[in-house]
């Protein structure tokens, strides 16, 4: 309820840039979502090497990585194709 405990996983760094995904995605803001979906990678990346993150963040940022890796296969400006054709034909 009131989210003790919570914190243990989560990493700042990480939970503000995934925040930022999210709030662009639901925008359908494509780019800017590709974007921060980038930099995520490379801040994951980064505290892996340096090993900063704990067992439970490493699973719970692994579920998430899942997650976004799906919802930004097909997430770009590059998947939708302009189809005027029944526009043309409707006239």
């Amino acid at each position: 309820m009131f989210g003790f405990g919570k914190k243990k996983y989560r990493n700042e760094e990480l939970e503000k840039i995934l925040a930022e995904v999210n709030m662009n995605a639901s925008n359908n803001y494509k780019d800017a979502a590709q974007e921060a979906y980038a930099r995520f990678l490379a801040k994951h990346e980064e505290l892996m090497a340096a090993g900063s993150l704990s067992e439970k963040q490493i699973t719970h940022y692994a579920e998430e990585l899942e997650k976004l890796k799906t919802a930004m296969a097909g997430f770009s400006h590059d998947a939708q194709r302009a189809d005027y054709t029944g526009y043309k034909q409707n006239r």
